[in-house]
């Protein structure tokens, strides 16, 4: 279901719940003071030296040195220069789905693996998934797409897993369901307690999550039987998706799922089978 788009990401570092509370605004006043504060203050004096465009190109698709240039750009520039460069793709024929999920996703993949291997820091890449982020919210409002009738419209839920922090992946695909026509709800950052508060106050065709370590593996049979039980739909969708899966769908349904791909472009046509398949099957059932 969920983008890759987070994989060999860092967390942000969360303090030990004992910490006493000065300590901790003492190590959250020493990281902003001492690192993020210069690195902004070394990125703006930057700014006006953005690295060596791509050579220009006609064609329609995303190549491997615009996503090493986007990485580039969020490494060291904001948002607004990234997406002045998403607009001169666009002038290339490239849409706003093929942006999002063959351009920034691979990005931020990019950026983790440079991270990994020591080319970056934790505070780089953070920044930059930040900056790259802010640039799909500023797609989605310069670039609305469709207008979702919301009485008609399927509706999705889509989230990280609870507790974890990988939201990039979670965001490009809730943009791109919205994009094709869905109604949708995106949530980020999130606990199971409102996860779960949410699929039951709300009208759903689909619950998508997004798992980005194996570690969440052994929680997601309890989960979704969770989610099913908390929906007023006895005919919910359940998809998955990240890096944990990367589209391995039979996976997926050993968990309880109804199925798991490895990007947006895929989640967006499974999900619309998924549900032509879960209606003729109601059908047959009259």
């Amino acid at each position: 279901m969920a983008q890759d788009s987070n994989e060999g990401l860092p967390k942000v570092p969360m303090h030990d719940a004992s910490s006493t509370g000065a300590a901790q605004d003492h190590e959250i006043s020493r990281l902003i003071e001492g690192e993020i504060i210069p690195r902004l203050l070394m990125a703006h004096r930057r700014g006006a030296a953005a690295p060596a465009m791509p050579l220009s190109s006609s064609s329609a698709i995303v190549r491997e040195q615009d996503v090493a240039y986007v990485a580039e750009l969020a490494l060291d520039h904001d948002a607004d220069m990234l997406f002045r460069h998403m607009t001169q793709l666009e002038a290339r024929g490239v849409s706003t789905d093929q942006i999002l999920i063959d351009c920034i996703a691979p990005a931020a993949t990019l950026l983790g693996v440079r991270w990994e291997e020591d080319q970056i820091d934790f505070i780089d890449v953070t920044m930059a998934v930040w900056r790259l982020q802010e640039s799909v919210h500023i797609l989605s409002s310069r670039r609305p797409g469709r207008v979702v009738d919301s009485a008609k419209a399927h509706k999705a839920l889509f989230s990280v897993m609870p507790e974890d922090q990988h939201n990039l992946g979670t965001q490009i695909v809730d943009e791109c369901f919205r994009r094709a026509g869905w109604d949708t709800i995106c949530l980020m950052a999130t606990t199971e307690a409102d996860l779960l508060a949410m699929v039951r106050q709300s009208t759903l065709d689909l619950v998508g999550l997004s798992v980005t370590t194996d570690t969440h593996l052994d929680q997601l049979p309890r989960l979704i039987a969770a989610i099913r039980a908390a929906s007023s739909n006895p005919r919910l969708a359940v998809m998955l998706g990240g890096r944990a899966f990367n589209g391995n769908a039979g996976m997926a349904v050993r968990l309880g799922a109804d199925g798991a791909t490895k990007d947006a472009r895929a989640a967006v046509q499974m999900a619309n089978n998924l549900l032509h398949s879960i209606a003729a099957q109601s059908d047959a059932a009259i």
